[in-house]
């Protein structure tokens, strides 16, 4: 399901029930993990899914970057930091407004801190 977090694809998934949310995962999943499938394994009865597009008070947004802004801004921000200076949170990945976006940049600023003091120490 390639681009499903972003544009049409997203507002699709987001209108479908949560059975039917949690059924595409779980076909999905098992592309993977065809044991998902054995009648001994029971997903459906922990899964959760939440479209945020349909939570009230969830309007707010968060911005993407265009292929331009990527190649340039993006970039010019990345190759900013080094030796004492290092950013991290969504912003700062290829997923802005997700939290895995900020948890990844969070640990590549962390691994290039390390980096410098490492090269500091020795």
């Amino acid at each position: 399901m390639p681009g499903i977090f972003f544009g049409p694809a997203a507002a699709y998934f987001g209108s479908l029930t949560r059975k039917e949310r949690i059924a595409m995962a779980l076909q999905q999943g098992m592309r993977l993990h065809p044991e998902l499938g054995q009648d001994s394994i029971n997903p459906l009865s922990k899964a959760m899914t939440i479209a945020w597009q349909n939570m009230p008070f969830q309007a707010g947004g968060w911005f993407t970057y265009s292929k331009d802004q990527r190649k340039n801004e993006y970039e010019t921000m990345l190759k900013g930091q080094k030796e004492r200076f290092f950013m991290a949170g969504d912003a700062m990945s290829y997923v802005p407004g997700w939290m895995e976006g900020a948890i990844g940049s969070g640990r590549i600023a962390t691994c290039n801190i390390l980096e410098q003091v490492e090269k500091k120490q020795g």
